[in-house]
């Protein structure tokens, strides 16, 4: 079967569709650039021996990988299968790969459209109807999700529900992080070896300083500076998916932590408020480790709002987010 994002470029229909759509910028964004490059993609769960409906797929933050989120799926592999993909400008990306929302919403169309097409055609095999699919964001890879809705993607109609975990409408990181990338490479690579301890250890509330340093360092550690310079030099502050939020109608979890010094949690506010069906749920979780702290009640969260979102939706939508 085609994929549905190639029959767009040869049918003559993106200028028909483009009149009724009113993200044409951003439509012809996402459908005209062909430079995409598909990095690592990966059920994470082996859904040939072990099939469980509802299926969620996750496109992960900047500097993570998919075997991150191995953990993860076993913790919920009774209750649904997880496909994760590592995009261009994510992760240990290509050297000629940007840091970039639209390019994440391309990829995610791609290469999410074909996990799930293969899980349909196991589910039709097995005599089972249609389960939900679950789009999770990570981080600055909600602006992804966003995008890809705002852009009236195919794969945005098959998603039944999107679950953000601490999302964010713009590269919002703490201001020694961005100077840094307007410094030379090799004082960025000097800074990380010996300031950037330092810095980790006093943006952290002090009764979580050893978990939030820990796990800071060692995303520090992962970073080549010439690529991360790079990449971020051509993206900070320009892109912003502010206007996009209000496309994603589909119930959505957002799980924000509060005591993240990467994306705190005002940074969270605005796709909350924008978000048709938000559902704002504040955890207790050091640095970004949000996931990893709070298993034992998102164990069984995750599969309840993956079964039914709309039941959780309106379970939850009172929940609200507390400001200052």
């Amino acid at each position: 079967m085609q994929n549905p994002n190639q029959r767009f470029h040869k049918s003559g229909f993106i200028s028909r569709y483009m009149a009724s759509t009113p993200s044409k910028k951003l439509y012809d964004r996402l459908h005209n650039d062909k430079t995409h490059q598909h990095f690592v993609t990966k059920w994470l769960t082996k859904i040939n021996r072990n099939y469980t409906p509802p299926a969620m797929a996750i496109i992960n933050g900047w500097m993570s990988e998919h075997y991150k989120n191995q953990w993860y799926a076993e913790i919920l592999s009774k209750n649904m299968n997880i496909f994760s993909f590592d995009s261009r400008g994510q992760g240990n990306s290509p050297k000629s790969g940007q840091l970039n929302a639209i390019q994440g919403a391309i990829d995610a169309s791609t290469l999410v459209f074909d996990a799930f097409q293969t899980y349909d055609e196991i589910s039709k095999k097995n005599g089972d109807p249609k389960a939900n699919k679950i789009l999770q964001g990570n981080c600055v890879g909600t602006m992804s999700v966003a995008a890809l809705f705002a852009g009236k993607l195919p794969l945005a109609s098959q998603i039944d529900g999107t679950i953000l975990i601490s999302p964010v409408s713009t590269f919002s990181l703490p201001f020694p992080i961005k100077l840094t990338f307007f410094l030379p490479v090799w004082f960025v690579g000097f800074a990380i070896k010996n300031i950037a301890p330092t810095f980790a250890k006093l943006s952290v509330p002090g009764e979580e300083s050893d978990d939030s340093r820990n796990e800071a360092m060692s995303r520090l550690n992962k970073i080549d500076p010439k690529i991360a310079v790079k990449q971020t030099r051509q993206v900070f502050w320009k892109e912003n998916v502010s206007k996009y939020w209000k496309h994603v109608k589909v119930p959505s979890l957002i799980l924000v932590g509060n005591s993240d010094p990467i994306v705190k949690i005002h940074h969270s506010f605005e796709a909350y408020d924008k978000l048709p069906y938000p559902i704002w749920l504040e955890l207790d979780a050091p640095d970004h480790l949000l996931l990893e702290r709070n298993m034992d009640s998102l164990g069984k969260l995750i599969p309840e709002f993956a079964k039914d979102p709309w039941s959780v939706y309106e379970e939850y939508k009172y929940l609200r987010p507390k400001r200052n």
